[in-house]
C-alpha cells in the first residue's frame, strides 16, 4: 500500500481537473494510487440502489399509514411515530455504548438544552406534516417536500448571512413555480385523485411543515457545527424531547385549519388521542374512514423504513467519501426517487383504491421540479473557472445529517445549509473522511 504523502503532489495537481475526469474509472485510479480499497464501487451503488428503494417505500408508507388511521388520529400517528424513532434510536444507543466506544464521555456531557432547542421546531415539523397528510395527495406531498430547499435558503440567507449564486437562486425558484403548477389546479377543483377531496387547508398545512423543519436545520449548522456528536445518540434525544413537547402541541388541533377545517373539540383531542392507541392494537374495529386492522403494522414498518432509509443515507454519504462523491450520490439518489415515488401513487396494485391519477399539471410540474432541482444541485456542487467545470469541496461531514430527518437530510445532502463562508474549488480529495467525527460511526456498517 503507498504512501498517502507521497501523492500530495498528484492531489493539488487535480484542483483544476475538468468535470469529465471525474468519472468512475478516474475515482477508482485515484483510489488506487493513494492506496485507497481498488474495489467497493460496484457495493457503492448498490446501496445508492437501496437508498432509492427505501426511500420510495418511505414515501408510500408514510402516505399509507395517514390513511390508514385517518384525519381523526392523525395526531396519535405523529406522537406513535415519535415513540418508535426513540426506541430504534435507544437501543442503537445501547448497543453502541455495550460493544463500540463511538459515543464517549465527552459526548454525553454536551448540554442536552441544545437538544431540546433543536427538538422544538422538529417537533411542529412532523406535528403540522401529518396533520396536513392525510388530504394531501401522495404526488403533492412529493413535490411539497422538494420546497423545502427554497425554504432553507431564505431561512439560511435571514439567520446565517449565506449567500447563493444565481444559478442556485433560479434553480430554487423553478422548484416553486413546478410546485405550484401541479398543486394549485387541484386546489381549485377539490379534486386529485377519485376517491378524496383535497383540503386547501392541509396543503398549505403541509406545505407549512417546512418552516420549522428549515429552522431545525439552520439551528444545527449554526449550533453544532464543529461539534463530535453520534447522530444516533442525538436522534435519541431529540425524539424524546419531541415526543414530550408534542403533547403541548395537542391543543392547537382545535383551531380551525389544524387537523380539520372547523377544528376539533379539545375533549375530542384526547379521546382520539386514545382511540387511535387502542386502534392500533387493534382494540377496535375500523372506524371514522380507519383501518385498524392494518393501521398498527403500517406504523412500525414506516417508523422502521424511514429509520433505515436515514441510516442507507448516512452510509452512503461516509462510504463514498472514498471516492470524493459521497454527498452527490446521496443527492443524486434522493432526485431520482422523487419521480418514481409519484408513478408508484398512481398504481393501484401497490395502493388499491386510495391510487391517484396522473394529470398533465401533475407530469408538467414534476418536470419542472426536476428541472430546478437538478439545477440547483448543479450549481451547488460545481462551478467554471477559466473554462473548466470543477467540483466545489464542500466536504461530506458538512452536508452529513446531525439527526435524521427524510426531508432534513435531502437538504443536508445537497448542502443548502452552510455557513457564509464561500466555498473553496478543489477536485474530490479521497483521502477526506466522511465526517468530522469519523470515529463515531459504527464499525460494524
Amino acid at each position: 500500500m503507498s504512501d498517502p504523502t507521497e501523492d500530495q503532489p498528484l492531489i493539488q495537481s487535480a484542483e483544476k481537473v475538468d468535470l469529465r475526469r471525474l468519472s468512475v474509472e478516474y475515482s477508482l485510479e485515484r483510489a488506487q494510487r493513494l492506496g485507497l480499497p481498488r474495489h467497493g464501487f460496484g457495493s457503492l451503488l448498490i446501496l445508492v440502489g437501496l437508498l432509492i428503494l427505501f426511500g420510495v417505500l418511505n414515501a408510500v408508507l408514510f402516505r399509507r399509514v395517514s390513511l390508514a388511521f385517518s384525519q381523526d388520529y392523525a395526531f396519535f400517528v405523529d406522537q406513535g411515530n415519535n415513540i418508535l424513532y426513540w426506541i430504534l434510536a435507544l437501543w442503537t444507543v445501547m448497543w453502541k455504548l455495550k460493544y463500540t466506544e463511538d459515543i464517549t464521555a465527552e459526548m454525553q456531557r454536551f448540554p442536552k438544552r441544545k437538544f431540546l432547542l433543536m427538538a422544538v421546531a422538529d417537533s411542529f415539523g412532523t406535528f403540522f406534516a401529518f396533520l396536513g397528510a392525510v388530504y394531501t395527495p401522495g404526488q403533492y406531498q412529493t413535490l411539497l417536500n422538494q420546497t423545502l430547499i427554497p425554504v432553507t435558503m431564505v431561512t439560511a440567507a435571514i439567520l446565517l448571512g449565506t449567500r447563493y449564486s444565481t444559478g442556485e437562486v433560479v434553480g430554487a425558484f423553478i422548484v416553486l413555480i413546478g410546485a405550484g403548477l401541479a398543486i394549485l389546479p387541484g386546489l381549485v377543483s377539490g379534486k386529485a385523485h377519485p376517491h378524496e377531496q383535497v383540503r386547501a387547508y392541509a396543503v398549505i398545512l403541509y406545505f407549512i411543515s417546512n418552516v420549522p423543519m428549515a429552522l431545525s436545520s439552520v439551528y444545527k449548522e449554526k449550533s453544532f457545527k464543529g461539534a463530535k456528536l453520534d447522530c444516533f445518540y442525538l436522534t435519541m434525544w431529540v425524539a424524546l424531547y419531541q415526543l414530550l413537547l408534542s403533547f403541548l402541541l395537542a391543543p392547537m388541533q382545535s383551531v380551525p385549519g389544524f387537523g380539520s377545517e372547523r377544528g376539533i373539540p379539545a375533549g375530542k383531542i384526547w379521546s382520539d388521542l386514545w382511540d387511535g392507541t387502542r386502534c392500533a392494537f387493534g382494540a377496535i374495529h375500523s372506524s371514522n374512514g380507519a383501518h385498524c386492522s392494518t393501521a398498527g403494522f403500517e406504523l412500525l414498518a414506516y417508523s422502521a423504513t424511514n429509520f433505515v432509509y436515514n441510516v442507507i443515507g448516512l452510509i452512503v454519504t461516509k462510504r463514498g467519501s472514498s471516492f470524493g462523491m459521497g454527498a452527490v450520490l446521496c443527492t443524486i439518489a434522493y432526485a431520482i426517487k422523487v419521480p418514481i415515488t409519484n408513478i408508484v401513487f398512481t398504481s393501484s396494485a401497490i395502493m388499491g383504491k386510495d391510487a391517484e391519477k396522473f394529470t398533465p399539471e401533475s407530469l408538467s410540474g414534476l418536470c419542472l421540479v426536476m428541472i430546478g432541482f437538478l439545477l440547483y444541485m448543479y450549481f451547488t456542487n460545481f462551478t467554471s473557472e477559466k473554462g473548466h467545470t470543477l467540483y466545489k469541496s464542500v466536504s461530506d461531514d458538512e452536508r452529513a445529517p446531525f439527526a435524521f430527518h427524510d426531508r432534513v437530510v435531502g437538504v443536508a445532502a445537497t448542502g443548502t445549509v452552510r455557513s457564509v463562508r464561500r466555498h473553496t474549488i478543489s477536485a474530490p480529495n479521497p483521502v477526506r473522511r466522511a465526517y468530522s467525527y469519523d470515529e463515531d460511526f459504527p464499525k460494524s456498517f
